[in-house]
């Protein structure tokens, strides 16, 4: 899952694979370990849950209480900098090799 939450980019996404398994075996993953992995790039999985519930407004379930209010709680408490990395490379590492268009 975490190799293909950060797949996302202008020619490809496997978020939709993603959302399909946790819908499928949501039992399956140790939601701890994934927020404890994923670090420093938390907000994607919060973006992740937040599409999640937009899309399966029924199946909430899915995905622990817990690991919804441990990331809410980062969300709450991040203070953005005034200045920081670009991270679109992360999600497309293409980005910068494209030609321009004219």
């Amino acid at each position: 899952m975490l190799a293909k939450i950060f797949t996302m980019n202008r020619h490809r996404c496997d978020w939709p694979d993603v959302l399909m398994i946790v819908r499928s075996c949501p039992d399956q993953f140790d939601w701890r370990h994934l927020v404890a992995t994923i670090g420093e790039h938390w907000p994607v999985l919060l973006s992740f849950i937040i599409l999640f519930d937009w899309l399966y407004p029924n199946d909430a379930c899915c995905i622990p209480v817990e690991t919804r209010k441990e990331l809410l709680a980062r969300k709450n408490e991040h203070v953005l900098p005034d200045e920081g990395p670009t991270r679109e490379a992360i999600l497309d590492p293409w980005i910068y090799s494209r030609p321009v268009a004219p």
